[in-house]
């Protein structure tokens, strides 16, 4: 009564609205019982099915036994969301009663094992390969949108095309070997799981990823035996660096402070973007003059020289 009463007299839809419904008499409200009620009462449950005459007809007389539920492994299905977080797929899911999720893809060959996620949500960073050489993937952009519809089969193919060198030797293993061969100091997979936790907290998208790829084979890499504790070249030939402002393998940055060590060398930029000048801008006459005539005759370029 007293919400009908209220919703008449707020949306005027009664115009002889009358008196206010009279309040019920509720009589004298019980005693309030100590605090920890369901503690307790938890603590007491727990007492009487553990006596050894306890018995599940006893359960269901005190009414402490609820109903039984069970749960379909074999057709249990996830309820799973695709987004795009930066321009990497990211499928977003909740653990429920489970310990992690199977994936699976389809790499238009049918549906082919992926990975077992414990840890929602699960990235693709499959993006990260047409960033580098966005010139050799063509069929970028489609996959893409395949992911967009829930299809991350052609953008998975994509990222495993790169997993070997044209000559069919690994890639990622090249890369282990030489960062670990060169670094004096292996972190300890602690460390290692430290240093990409603190990084996600920063960067979550490739925070953790970054760790995992360029250190993930050096936790229990041999010590080095030549490490590259420093970097002081002096006396060598005019050396060439080539530096690409927009490489999201290897940063500008790093190409700028590696020509400032080497004494005598000069930075040649390619202002572009892609995995460097010659798998992103080969086209380009002015690196391609600048470079050629450095193999040739051993000259350098001018300092601060930009090529477009």
């Amino acid at each position: 009564q007293w919400t009908a009463y209220k919703n008449a007299a707020r949306n005027g839809t009664d115009p002889s609205l009358g008196p206010a419904p009279v309040m019920p008499s509720l009589g004298t409200a019980p005693a309030a019982v100590a605090p920890g009620i369901f503690k307790r009462l938890t603590a007491l449950v727990t007492r009487i099915k553990a006596h050894p005459g306890y018995t599940n007809a006893i359960g269901q007389d005190l009414d402490i036994v609820g109903a039984e539920q069970t749960l379909d492994t074999a057709n249990a299905k996830p309820v799973l969301k695709l987004e795009l977080a930066a321009g990497h797929p990211n499928v977003k899911w909740t653990k429920g009663g489970f310990d992690a999720q199977e994936i699976w893809v389809d790499r238009g060959s049918g549906f082919v094992f992926l990975a077992i996620d414990t840890i929602p949500d699960y990235l693709d960073t499959a993006a990260l390969l047409a960033l580098s050489v966005p010139g050799a993937q063509d069929g970028f952009l489609d996959a893409l949108t395949a992911a967009g519809h829930g299809d991350g089969g052609p953008l998975r193919s994509l990222a495993l095309d790169a997993v070997l060198e044209g000559d069919g030797s690994s890639l990622v293993g090249a890369q282990w070997a030489i960062t670990c061969d060169d670094a004096a100091v292996h972190p300890s997979p602690t460390q290692a799981g430290r240093l990409a936790r603190r990084l996600a907290a920063t960067w979550p998208l490739l925070g953790a990823y970054a760790v995992n790829y360029d250190l993930g084979g050096c936790v229990t890499w041999p010590a080095a035996r030549q490490p590259v504790a420093g970097l002081a070249v002096t006396g060598a030939p005019p050396i060439l660096v080539i530096g690409t402002t927009g490489d999201p393998n290897t940063p500008y940055v790093a190409a700028s402070h590696l020509a400032a060590d080497i004494a005598g060398s000069t930075l040649l930029t390619w202002d572009g973007w892609g995995h460097t000048w010659l798998l992103s801008g080969p086209g380009s006459t002015c690196m391609a003059g600048a470079v050629g005539r450095y193999l040739t005759t051993g000259a350098t370029p001018r300092t601060g020289t930009v090529c477009r």
